[in-house]
């Protein structure tokens, strides 16, 4: 697995023209907790908590490396070159097949006392208080993320017949829905009602005054965003502005590349 995380690295310097031995610094980012510079949990990938990436990348590049959780690190390219410019206090939400959300407070990444804080998608907005559900923390999926990922979105428009059976990506359902389609128009606010139930409970706790919500189902764009806002008026006490991704699939790149900028 090391030698992928080097791999990687190689290819991305060559694509750059910037010999790996020139490197001043590098930032590293991966799903999981990270406490400081250890992979502590990764359930999404067996086999990569506990090994010492930060430490052999060190060794071989001969130059500080940091690492960190991906999320954390895409609010930080979210506020620096994306769609939250100087925004001091920010939620940033990656939704995709996982939830996990990056935070900013007073201008600063918060990660908790063990570096876990921001697991959205472990919330559980459902089952009652008697039922006890719960998770153990080598479980692979949330109840949230179970509940709105983009498998658990694929699943609910095939089951209300927005999409046929054959279509894998929830792209077909976002372009039913701009075409008007009552089923998939139906679906969309049963997610954004969902979604809007979790997300509340982050505003009421954090008050931040600005999320940014990327990951692949905010490809929806603003046919997802317009049921989302609706659905939080009705359970936030304060307005909160929420914007779309500027940075897609480069957010965690670029927060890395102004994390190890800030470090040298």
């Amino acid at each position: 697995m090391f030698e992928a995380v080097r791999s990687a690295l190689v290819a991305a310097s060559a694509e750059a023209a910037v010999p790996v031995e020139s490197l001043w610094a590098v930032t590293v980012g991966t799903p999981g907790v990270i406490d400081r510079g250890e992979i502590v949990l990764a359930p999404s990938i067996p086999g990569w908590a506990g090994l010492p990436v930060r430490r052999m990348l060190s060794r071989w590049l001969g130059c500080p490396v940091h690492l960190d959780n991906d999320v954390n690190l895409a609010v930080l390219g979210e506020r620096w070159r994306g769609a939250a410019p100087d925004a001091d206090d920010l939620v940033f939400v990656q939704w995709g097949e996982r939830i996990g959300t990056g935070i900013l407070i007073g201008g600063k990444p918060y990660r908790g006392a063990s570096s876990a804080a921001g697991e959205l998608g472990f919330i559980d907005v459902v089952s009652g208080p008697d039922r006890g559900v719960g998770h153990g923390p080598g479980e692979a999926m949330g109840s949230f993320e179970s509940l709105v990922g983009a498998e658990a979105i694929r699943e609910l428009a095939q089951d209300m017949g927005a999409v046929g059976e054959a279509d894998r990506d929830i792209a077909a359902l976002f372009a039913a829905a701009s075409d008007g389609s009552p089923a998939a128009l139906a679906v969309l606010d049963r997610v954004a009602a969902r979604f809007a139930r979790g997300l509340a409970t982050l505003l009421l706790l954090l008050d931040p005054g600005l999320v940014v919500i990327g990951g692949g189902v905010s490809r929806g764009g603003d046919i997802l965003l317009r049921p989302i806002l609706r659905h939080l008026e009705r359970q936030t006490l304060v307005p909160t502005e929420v914007r779309l991704s500027l940075l897609g699939e480069t957010a965690t790149a670029c927060g890395a590349v102004a994390h190890a900028l800030a470090s040298v």
